[in-house]
């Protein structure tokens, strides 16, 4: 899952401006750590396996990775007016590297990492359009969704916006594992805002989607913006929309649906935050009201909802003069639910009486992981400090992952940290201003952690390719424009 940019890092230096940073090789060399020691345990550590590093020249971004249950990539982003090659290390003569945009690409690798196919969703309107969110069904189908203007073309399929506000809308696709193109609608929902997440059953019958806009899809409340969450029903030919529900906050920061997640049962679970208070009952006639009074403060949510659409589980954590906010949510095998976020202040991660806090006393947000079990109990939350959370996901094992700024924490079932695992730039002669953003996913049949993003500088990682921390993984190969980069350890 994982939509906006996860990691972000931005610095500068008053070098002057050299040559050109070399790119460095396509692979880089693998190499095996063993076992070291972390907080007093022995552990077999998350080692280097690859490291590819795509030109182009600042024509195209990244946004989003999925990996299929039997363990191709997805890659997705944006592309400018300009033909852009998905795969530079290799050479093909149906030429399906090089995709034209504007618009927004969606690229299949195999497993080794050499490219199946490439689709572009074009846009008729500017800015381009580019896949925000990706789900992956058992039959190796990818679903994305994102933003456009005007009229959206995948292949001999268009969709074009409401002629109405900003001509703008949210599109939800699906192409066949082959790179056929199945479909493509709208979210149902016309008010300006954000698709901020989907997910999609194993076998493809129904898919989530959660957002916010910028009013009421349904009720009329003012103009608050509202998170939402949204059911598609796929067994028929066409998908049709099985239900919506949103939740109306009474202030008018209102709230946010931020991640979605499917559990055992085909309930949603999806966590965000409001600011006020809301009903997350969707019944009409029944009520649950969560939230703080004051209004100015938010509290983090966990919402989940049953396939009918009525209410399963919801609960907030929150203190006074204290915020929190939901970003991301997993649930394991035994349908305990993780959820990742940030807060600052103190604040009470128990649903139940009992009261578990956590604080936080600077004005920045620290990371928290909670764990809630499949009713909704409390299970443990963990302050993750300065840096943030803003995805997590699972191993075959059960190893928990969480993404931050700049690294990706390796926690057991307990919430324990194993293993910090960092992706961070620095300036060099020929690049002095340097950023790095990234996505990540987990392929739980080859037990790899893959992460996918763009880069300015000299990219280096820890655990690293070589042994050397002070030699990158990878440079930019433009001072001016960004490089994306695809990175792959063994878990």
């Amino acid at each position: 899952m994982r939509l906006l940019p996860l990691f972000s890092s931005v610095s500068n230096s008053s070098a002057a401006r050299g040559k050109p940073a070399v790119r460095r090789s396509v692979h880089r060399a693998r190499r095996r750590l063993g076992y070291e020691s972390l907080e007093g345990r022995a552990l077999l550590a998350v080692t280097f396996d690859s490291a590819q590093d795509f030109e182009t020249a600042g024509s195209a971004t990244a946004s989003e990775i999925a990996i299929t249950s039997t363990g191709e990539t997805y890659l997705s982003g944006g592309l400018a007016a300009t033909t852009v090659d998905l795969d530079p290390g290799h050479a093909y003569a149906d030429n399906r590297d090089i995709v034209q945009g504007p618009g927004g690409y969606i690229a299949k690798y195999n497993v080794d990492q050499s490219l199946a196919w490439a689709r572009v969703i074009t846009n008729s309107s500017t800015p381009p359009f580019s896949p925000f969110a990706l789900a992956v069904d058992a039959a190796g189908a990818v679903y994305a969704s994102r933003y456009f203007v005007g009229t959206a073309q995948l292949g001999t399929l268009s969709l074009s916006a409401p002629p109405t506000g900003n001509n703008d809308d949210f599109l939800i696709a699906k192409i066949a594992g082959d790179g056929a193109p199945q479909w493509i609608v709208s979210d149902g929902i016309s008010q300006s805002g954000i698709l901020r997440d989907i997910a999609v059953d194993p076998q493809g019958q129904f898919l989530y989607f959660v957002g916010h806009r910028s009013a009421p899809i349904s009720g009329t409340v003012g103009t608050k913006p509202h998170g939402y969450i949204g059911r598609l029903d796929l067994t028929q030919a066409a998908p049709t929309h099985a239900w919506r529900k949103e939740l109306q906050a009474n202030v008018n920061a209102g709230s946010r649906s931020w991640g979605v997640t499917i559990d055992a049962a085909g309930n949603a679970v999806t966590a965000g935050w409001l600011f006020g208070t809301a009903d997350f009952d969707p019944h009409p006639s029944k009520t649950l009201t969560l939230g703080l009074s004051n209004g100015s403060n938010s509290a983090g949510y966990v919402w989940k909802l049953k396939p009918d659409g009525s209410l399963g589980f919801a609960a907030t954590f929150q203190g006074n003069n204290a915020d929190a906010q939901g970003r991301d949510v997993a649930v394991d095998a035994a349908g305990n639910m993780l959820v990742a976020g940030v807060f600052r202040g103190t604040v009470d991660f128990d649903p139940g009486k009992a009261k578990v806090t956590l604080s936080n006393n600077s004005t920045a947000f620290n990371g928290y992981l909670a764990k809630l079990t499949s009713t909704g109990a409390y299970g443990y939350a963990k302050n993750l400090g300065v840096g943030g959370a803003y995805e997590v996901e699972l191993d075959a094992a059960g190893s928990i992952y969480v993404g931050r700024t700049n690294e990706i924490l390796k926690l057991n079932a307990s919430g324990v940290l194993q293993q910090t695992i960092t992706v961070s730039v620095a300036a060099t002669a020929g690049n002095p201003d340097v950023s790095v953003s990234s996505a990540f996913a987990i392929d739980r049949t080859h037990n790899r952690l893959h992460v996918f993003g763009g880069f300015d500088g000299a990219l280096h990682t820890n655990p690293d390719d070589d042994g050397n921390p002070a030699t990158p993984a990878l440079e930019s190969s433009n001072p001016n424009f960004s490089d994306l980069f695809w990175l792959t350890f063994n878990l």
